[in-house]
């Protein structure tokens, strides 16, 4: 409306702008009380739990978080180029580097422990899992 503002001044406001007003407000009210009545009613959630597929046959399940554990990159990627170059700088082929505390000089530091061909499939596995790695 215009030159409405958010006081109301009963003096000097027209039945129009009255009637507005109050319309307006009724209308509020009545679409707050519908929508309230749509909230309750029973709506299937899209997250709810539903039925699977088939007959799971897992009942329980052991989740590990193992924080501070070993990362995957020591367990089941070897790089024999980084134990080639252990100890010596990070050469030029990889560019400025880019670390908190500005040092490029320190030495390449190889793996904790050797990675060893194991399991069928001699697939490489660290020797932080000797019996787990006879799986693959």
């Amino acid at each position: 409306m215009p030159g409405s503002s958010p006081t109301w001044n009963a003096d000097s406001s027209t039945r129009r702008e009255f009637f507005s007003r109050a319309s307006s407000g009724l209308g509020g009210i009545a679409l707050a009380a519908m929508l309230a009545g749509e909230s309750s009613a029973e709506s299937a959630s899209p997250l709810a739990p539903r039925l699977t597929h088939f007959e799971p046959r897992a009942k329980r399940v052991i989740w590990l978080f193992m924080h501070g554990g070993p990362s995957h990159v020591d367990l089941f990627d070897p790089k024999p180029e980084l134990t080639k170059l252990a100890g010596q700088p990070l050469p030029e082929s990889f560019g400025e580097v880019m670390t908190r505390r500005k040092v490029a000089a320190n030495p390449l530091l190889p793996g904790i422990k050797p990675f060893r061909p194991r399991g069928e499939s001699g697939l490489e596995v660290s020797d932080f899992l000797p019996h787990i790695g006879e799986c693959a």
